[in-house]
């Protein structure tokens, strides 16, 4: 049963919905939240999340970005569905507040919030001007929670965008 699953089967009372209790807008509307317009997104932001989630396994940060990355979807206002303006914003002040109901630490609430805020960007990178892509390299480089964003990245996309990424990021100077 992967992520998507598990928190489709919770029914109140669960231990999982107590676990998760921090997070109650997730729980309660990003299954019905659709993660975008077609041709970027189909499903729900809870698919998303969860596929990305499961993309990342086995990095635990990676994973912590994965749940973050796409936080302000759940607070676009309707009028705006199925786009998802300013999301980006939105998750960087969210996902620092999930971190600290959740305990995570400062470490992690860094993490989620640079997720939340760049990840648009990062899944752009191949089309970036030299610059834009200097920036992402020295803010998220290749090793330590860098690494994590671009697993992250990549399973957001569907792409590995982080090859491209690595290899800038070799060329730099020190």
């Amino acid at each position: 049963m992967d992520f998507e699953q598990l928190l489709r089967s919770a029914r109140p009372g669960d231990a999982l919905l107590e676990w998760t209790k921090p997070l109650p807008v997730f729980l309660d509307t990003a299954n019905a939240i659709s993660a975008g317009p077609r041709p970027w997104h189909s499903g729900s932001v809870l698919g998303h999340l969860a596929r990305c989630m499961n993309e990342t396994a086995g990095d635990p940060l990676a994973v912590w970005m994965a749940l973050t990355h796409d936080a302000g979807k759940l607070t676009t206002p309707k009028c705006l569905l199925p786009h998802h303006y300013g999301h980006e914003l939105r998750g960087a002040i969210l996902a620092p507040i999930w971190a600290r109901q959740l305990g995570l630490g400062p470490a992690y609430a860094e993490a989620g919030r640079l997720a939340a805020r760049w990840h648009m960007r990062a899944g752009k990178y191949a089309v970036l001007r030299q610059g834009k892509k200097r920036q992402l390299l020295e803010t998220f480089p290749p090793d330590g929670a860098g690494a994590s964003f671009w697993k992250m990245v990549d399973a957001d996309c569907r792409a590995p965008v982080s090859r491209l990424a690595l290899t800038d990021a070799r060329r730099l100077p020190a």
